[in-house]
C-alpha cells in the first residue's frame, strides 16, 4: 500500500508555518478553505530532505529558531471532520493520505508485502504493529535487542527475562498501557475509553498503533476515520534514537504515547473541539505523566516572546507554550478531587480541572473550549471562584516574573478578593510573596510550584516575557505603541523607565479600542526587589483610564513601572487573531492632555497612482469625522467627509476614504504636494485631529 511509502517521508513544510493558510489559522472559525486544507494535508506527506523543521517567527514575522514538529494530528483531524463538506475532487486527493493503513485481514502494512512483513504485539487494550525487517527503514529501533519483557498486565518492564519481542516494542506497549490506565482508570482521571473500531473496521477491537519511520522530527500522528472521526488509530515513530531527536528514547516513547493517546480520547469526546485546546491538553498531560521530559520547554521562547498573541492561537507552535496556562490552573486552584495515581512504581498527579473542562466540552460539543474554561472556573461547586479573564491576567503576571525579572526564583502569590470584571487587581488586593528559595544544583523540572511545595522553583531559568516597548523620554503624548498590539486573551507589556534620580510622579493614561474589554495592570517594581500592583480603573464605555505612581525615580521607591495591557473581552464577531489598537500618554512630573480619538492617519499609495490616493485613519471611539484636503498654501481643495452632516457617526475601527485627485468642482488638481486633515468629534472626549501629506504625480 502506498500510504506508508508517503508517510515515511513526512515533513512539516510551509503549510504548517506561522500565518499559513488552510487548517492552522490562529483561533479562527470561518468558511472552509478547501484548497488550503488539501494543501496542508498533502504537503504534510510530501517527500523532502531529512531534518526539515518548522520555522517559527517572532511578532515581527522575522525567522527565528526552528523546531521539529511534535504531532501532525490536528492537520489530519481537520480533514476528517470536514470530510463531508469537501468536494469529490478534494476527497479523491486526500483519500490515500487519510485511509487506514490496512484493511481487515491484510497482514502487510509497510509497502511491498513480499519484503516487509509486519508483526503484531497484542496487549490488554492495544495492537502494536511493527517490522523487524532490517532492509526496511520502518524497522523498529534495535530489532534484535531483547533483554527485557513486560509484566503480565503490561504496566511495567521486567528486566530479568527476554520474551522474543524487540525491547523497543515492549517499551511502547508499556507506555501505551500506562497511558490508558492514567487517563481512563476510574481511580485516576476516569476519561472515557477511546471509541472502538470493532466490528466495522477491526474484529479484534484493540486500539491500533503502527510503528513507522516518520522522519523529520514528527513524534506521532493520531488519525481519525473519515467515516467517523471519533474512531482513530495512532502512527508513531519507530526509532527515537535517530539524530533528529537527540533525546532519551524511553522518555520520548512515553511522551508520545500519552500525548497521542489523549488525542484519541479527545476525538471520542468531541472531535470538533478547538485544535489549540486539544494540543494544550495533550501537552499538559505529558508533564503530569512524565515530569522529567518537559518536551514543551523548547517552545516556550516563542510563547514568552509573543504574549500579545491570543492564548487560543493555533499555529503549530504557540499552542505548545500555551500548555503552561493549564499547568498554572492546576496549581493555582486547589480542587478537592485532585489526587495522585501510582503505576509501575511512579506516582503521578491527577489534576481534575482538566477533566472538568473536557466534560463540559463534550456536553456542549463543537468549538467551545473557551466557554468550557469559563464555566469551569466560575463554577462555585469547584471552589475556584474565578473566571477565565481573571485567571488569565494572573497567569500573565506569573509569566512576567520569570527569567531576569526573577533572580530570586520566587513567584507572587496573589490573594484575589475583588470580583469587578474591570478591576480584579485593585489597590486593596494584598499580594503575598513566596519565601525566597535560592536555586540549587538540583531543581525540579516544573514551572509553577504549589505554595506548599518544598521543591526549588525554576522561574529564573525560563525565558521571561518580552517588554514590547520601553519609554524613557517624557512627556510621551498620545502615542500609538510600537509594540505588537494584543489580541483577545493576549497581553502587551509597556515599561516606563525614570530619567531622574529624584522623586517624580509618573502619570500614564490609556485609551483602548471601545468595543473590546481591556485590563491594564501596573506592576510597580520597587528598589528593594519587590513589587506592588495596581489596577487601572477603566471607563466601561470608552475603555480609557489613568494611573499615577508617586515616588518614581531611579533612586526612589519605584524604579520601574510596567503596564500589562490585556484584552479580556473580544468584540462580537471579531476573529481572535485581531490585534486591538490603543494609545497611551505618559509624563513624569508634567501635566498633559487627554488622548486623541484618532490613532493614526496616512495616505497610500503615496505618491498617488494616476492622481488617486486612499486616506486611512483608525478611530478609537465613535466619532463624527471631517476630512479635508488643502494645497501647499493652506487653501481648501475639497471636503471628503463633513462631520456631523454624515448619516451616522463612524464606529471604532480602521476607515478608508478615496480621494480621486479632484477639487470641489470636480476638476483634476495639478501635480504637487497636498495636505489632508482628519478631525474627530465625540461626546466622550475633546476634539482631536491629525494631518498627513499626499504627493500628486501623474
Amino acid at each position: 500500500m502506498n500510504f506508508f511509502r508517503k508517510l515515511a517521508t513526512a515533513a512539516l513544510v510551509a503549510s504548517l508555518a506561522l500565518g499559513s493558510g488552510g487548517v492552522l489559522a490562529a483561533g479562527a472559525t470561518g468558511p472552509l478553505d478547501e484548497e488550503g486544507l488539501v494543501r496542508s494535508v498533502t504537503s504534510l506527506f510530501a517527500r523532502s530532505s531529512r531534518g526539515l523543521s518548522r520555522a517559527s517567527s517572532d511578532s515581527s514575522g522575522s525567522a527565528t529558531a526552528s523546531f521539529s514538529p511534535k504531532s501532525a494530528s490536528m492537520t489530519v483531524l481537520e480533514a476528517a471532520v470536514k470530510w463531508d463538506e469537501l468536494s469529490d475532487s478534494s476527497r479523491d486527493s486526500l483519500q490515500n493520505y487519510m485511509m487506514r493503513p490496512t484493511g481487515t485481514g491484510d497482514a502487510y502494512y509497510y509497502g511491498d508485502p513480499l519484503v516487509h512483513p509486519v508483526q503484531t504485539r497484542n496487549t490488554t487494550h492495544f495492537a502494536i504493529h511493527y517490522s523487524v525487517d532490517v532492509t526496511s527503514r520502518h524497522v523498529v529501533s534495535n530489532p534484535t535487542l531483547d533483554v527485557v519483557s513486560t509484566n503480565g498486565t503490561f504496566t511495567a518492564i521486567d528486566t530479568t527475562v527476554a520474551n522474543g519481542i524487540p525491547d523497543y516494542v515492549d517499551k511502547v506497549a508499556v507506555a501505551f498501557e500506562q497511558s490508558w490506565s492514567f487517563l481512563c482508570d476510574p481511580t485516576s482521571f476516569a476519561f472515557e475509553n477511546p471509541a472502538s473500531d470493532a466490528p466495522a473496521l477491526d474484529v479484534d477491537g484493540r486500539y491500533d498503533v503502527y510503528l513507522v519511520d516518520l522522519e523529520n522530527g514528527i513524534y506521532g500522528i493520531t488519525f481519525p476515520e473519515t467515516s467517523d472521526p471519533r474512531i482513530s488509530y495512532i502512527v508513531m515513530e519507530n526509532d527515537f534514537n535517530e539524530d533528529e531527536f537527540r533525546k532519551n528514547e524511553d522518555l520520548l516513547i512515553a511522551v508520545t504515547a500519552i500525548h497521542e493517546f489523549f488525542h484519541a480520547i479527545q476525538y471520542t469526546m468531541d472531535p470538533w473541539e478547538e485544535k489549540w485546546f486539544m494540543e494544550v491538553s495533550s501537552t499538559f498531560v505529558e508533564d503530569l505523566f512524565v515530569d522529567d521530559v518537559n518536551d514543551y520547554v523548547q517552545y516556550l521562547s516563542s510563547f514568552f516572546r509573543n504574549t500579545n498573541r491570543s492564548l487560543t492561537t493555533f499555529n503549530g507552535l504557540h499552542e505548545y507554550g500555551s500548555a503552561l496556562f493549564m499547568k498554572f490552573l492546576s496549581e493555582r486552584f486547589k480542587d478537592a478531587s485532585d489526587k495522585t495515581f501510582t503505576l509501575g512504581g511512579r506516582t503521578m498527579d491527577v489534576k481534575m480541572v482538566l477533566k472538568r473542562v473536557w466534560d463540559r466540552c463534550k456536553a456542549s460539543g463543537g468549538e467551545n473550549s473557551v466557554a468550557a474554561l469559563e464555566a469551569t472556573l466560575t463554577d462555585t461547586a469547584t471552589g475556584y471562584d474565578s473566571s477565565l479573564s481573571r485567571a488569565y491576567r494572573e497567569f500573565m503576571i506569573w509569566c512576567f516574573f520569570t527569567g531576569s525579572l526573577n533572580p530570586s526564583g520566587n513567584f507572587p502569590a496573589p490573594l484575589l478578593t475583588n470580583t469587578n470584571v474591570f478591576a480584579d487587581y485593585s489597590s486593596d488586593v494584598v499580594y503575598a510573596t513566596l519565601n525566597h528559595r535560592p536555586l540549587g544544583s538540583v531543581v525540579r523540572n516544573s514551572f509553577f510550584e504549589d505554595d506548599d511545595s518544598n521543591s526549588l522553583v525554576r522561574a529564573v531559568e525560563y525565558p521571561g516575557v518580552t517588554i514590547g516597548q520601553s519609554v524613557n523620554s517624557y512627556p510621551s503624548l498620545a502615542k500609538q505603541p510600537t509594540a505588537a498590539l494584543p489580541q483577545y486573551l493576549g497581553t502587551t507589556f509597556l515599561e516606563f523607565v525614570p530619567v531622574n534620580t529624584t522623586r517624580k510622579e509618573l502619570k500614564v493614561t490609556f485609551d483602548g479600542y471601545d468595543s473590546a474589554g481591556w485590563s491594564v495592570l501596573a506592576i510597580k517594581r520597587r528598589a528593594d526587589g519587590g513589587a506592588d500592583f495596581e489596577d487601572m480603573t477603566l471607563n466601561a464605555a470608552s475603555q480609557d483610564g489613568e494611573i499615577a505612581v508617586e515616588e518614581f525615580g531611579s533612586q526612589e521607591k519605584y524604579v520601574r513601572v510596567t503596564l500589562a495591557i490585556s484584552v479580556i473581552r473580544a468584540q462580537t464577531g471579531m476573529s481572535r487573531s485581531y490585534a486591538y489598537p490603543f494609545t497611551f500618554s505618559a509624563t513624569s512630573g508634567l501635566s498633559f492632555e487627554r488622548q486623541t480619538s484618532i490613532v493614526e492617519a496616512f495616505a497610500y499609495p503615496n505618491p498617488a497612482r494616476n492622481g488617486i490616493s486612499t486616506i486611512r485613519y483608525n478611530l478609537m471611539r465613535n466619532a463624527d469625522v471631517t476630512l479635508k484636503v488643502y494645497d501647499s498654501r493652506g487653501r481648501l481643495v475639497t471636503t471628503l467627509l463633513d462631520g456631523v452632516n454624515q448619516d451616522a457617526a463612524q464606529f471604532p475601527a480602521g476607515h478608508e476614504t478615496v480621494w480621486q485627485g479632484l477639487n470641489d468642482e470636480g476638476t483634476r488638481v495639478a501635480n504637487g504636494v497636498y495636505f489632508f486633515k482628519v478631525q474627530a468629534d465625540t461626546t466622550t472626549a475633546p476634539r482631536s485631529e491629525t494631518t498627513g501629506k499626499i504627493v500628486i504625480l501623474r
